[in-house]
């Protein structure tokens, strides 16, 4: 999906005007959750590839950084984090 593509579809979910968007994780989009206040979903594997091949991050560095990620609180606005297996 595209940035507009992915706007687009969390700002027509009903309640997604507040959800957080991480641009640079686009291509780690899963979706939004269906309950509100809606959020958005990254698959965590994916988030952390990106972080490697594409930023030249360190495995060790990548897991850091997403975990600080996971952890900073914006509250109901704050992005979910999938390990799908």
């Amino acid at each position: 999906m595209t940035n507009e593509q992915i706007i687009n579809q969390v700002l027509d979910t009903e309640g997604g005007e507040n959800a957080l968007i991480i641009r640079v994780f686009n291509n780690c989009y899963v979706g939004t959750t269906t309950t509100k206040p809606v959020r958005v979903v990254y698959d965590y594997w994916k988030c952390l590839d990106h972080l490697v091949n594409i930023d030249g991050l360190d495995f060790d560095e990548a897991v850091d950084y997403l975990e600080d990620l996971e952890n900073i609180d914006l509250e109901e606005n704050t992005p979910l984090y999938v390990k799908q297996i």
